[in-house]
């Protein structure tokens, strides 16, 4: 069957690494059946202008990761899967279960419905909180390190969970199916809609003057399109089975992406916040926000992390961080995500 005869089922559509995933998939002359919550949800829409061209090429069904039971119909016909659906709440769950139940039962029901429907091969977006959260001590990942679910917060231990699933039902199937889950670091770059990712926050608050201040915090990065990228040659590449990626372009700190994000766009009327904040402050703002509580274990913490198999294997060449960064501000102001300071004075 020739690739313009293929159909790829692509899970949680309208997701910022979704909809990158669909232009790759447009772009390679694929079919694509996306799944969305509800066909009359005007966040949808986005995805027709990815590739206008090939918007005939696109097919929406409604299905929700904890909710379908009847997977098998919406897998049907397709030669692939991306699973990329998974709850990323803004802030912590009451309660974890909330996040770790629905990441694992919407995974193994997408897998089994794959294997039952002759699926060839599926693509799981995991993340590197699979590989890393958790660890207080250790600093430096690979593709052979797991969290630690016991000291993880509810996201990574969902990410993690979730994960495990994929690889229990891959040994117990593997002479039906064909898995390689992709390991994405947190992920920046341009947005095909104004409904951006929580990992979107860093840029568009920074540029909305929204952050109080500039913790020691380093993490890893990455640019969405290198994801989308990464998915689409784990779709093509078989050597690239039974495997996981681990995707980062480098290990940032916050400090550096505020001083990119200022050399770029203070000349054009935004102001970047450049005060630092001490891990004293911090633990004092933590017994009233959470988020910040999550983030104290890896204050002045270096993060090292070997993309060499995604390198090697999927061919991916990284693109730069700072143009990640700076391609991600552009975006979020033409979209409207960020108020565009750059019209003042123009008549």
């Amino acid at each position: 069957m020739e690739p313009s005869q293929e159909r790829v089922l692509v899970t949680g559509a309208t997701g910022y690494i979704a909809s990158h995933i669909i232009y790759a998939l447009l772009a390679n002359d694929y079919l694509v059946r996306g799944t969305v919550r509800s066909l009359k949800n005007p966040k949808n829409d986005h995805i027709y202008t990815i590739l206008p061209e090939k918007k005939q090429n696109i097919e929406l069904v409604e299905a929700e990761i904890l909710k379908t039971e009847n997977w098998d119909a919406i897998v049907a016909g397709c030669q692939y899967v991306m699973h990329v659906a998974s709850p990323f709440p803004p802030k912590p769950p009451k309660n974890e279960d909330e996040l770790i139940k629905p990441a694992v039962k919407g995974t193994r029901d997408v897998l089994m419905a794959a294997i039952r429907n002759n699926v060839k091969k599926v693509v799981v977006t995991s993340s590197v909180a699979a590989v890393l959260g958790g660890h207080m001590v250790k600093n430096s990942f690979n593709e052979d390190d797991w969290a630690i679910p016991e000291t993880c917060p509810p996201y990574e231990k969902s990410k993690y969970y979730a994960e495990k699933e994929v690889w229990k039902i891959f040994e117990e199937n593997k002479d039906k199916i064909q898995i390689t889950c992709i390991n994405p670091g947190i992920v920046l770059g341009p947005t095909f809609s104004k409904y951006i990712s929580t990992s979107g926050d860093v840029v568009s608050r920074a540029l909305k003057d929204d952050i109080p201040g500039i913790a020691r915090l380093e993490f890893s990065y990455v640019d969405v399109r290198d994801v989308a990228l990464a998915h689409l040659n784990a779709l093509k590449r078989e050597e690239t089975n039974g495997k996981r990626y681990i995707l980062s372009a480098e290990c940032v700190w916050f400090e550096e992406i505020m001083e990119i994000l200022r050399k770029e766009f203070t000349p054009q009327g935004y102001t970047i916040v450049s005060r630092k904040v001490g891990y004293c402050p911090m633990k004092f703002i933590s017994f009233f926000d959470c988020q910040i509580k999550l983030l104290l274990p890896f204050v002045g913490r270096e993060c090292k992390v070997d993309n060499s198999r995604s390198k090697n294997e999927l061919g991916i060449e990284y693109t730069p961080i700072a143009k990640t960064i700076i391609d991600s501000g552009y975006s979020f102001i033409e979209r409207g995500v960020v108020p565009d300071k750059r019209k003042k004075g123009k008549k």
